[in-house]
């Protein structure tokens, strides 16, 4: 949209579909029945031992590459 209408053009589409989404979200969240009030524990002891590992993994292996 930028190259063939210009940047503003694609910012308001962007603020519109924004807006959009909040109205949506203002008229339909009084009502989200049932939905998200009993959740779960997904992960039992050794799964978020595990979980919390790969985690740090990750993340220490992204934080030793950006390091000189």
């Amino acid at each position: 949209m930028q190259t063939q209408l210009g940047l503003h053009y694609g910012f308001g589409a962007a603020a519109v579909g924004m807006a959009l989404g909040l109205t949506q979200y203002v008229i339909f969240r009084r009502n989200p029945g049932t939905h998200g009030r009993d959740v779960p524990n997904p992960l039992d002891g050794p799964a978020r031992v595990k979980a919390l590992l790969v985690a740090a993994a990750i993340g220490s292996s992204c934080c030793h590459r950006c390091s000189p």
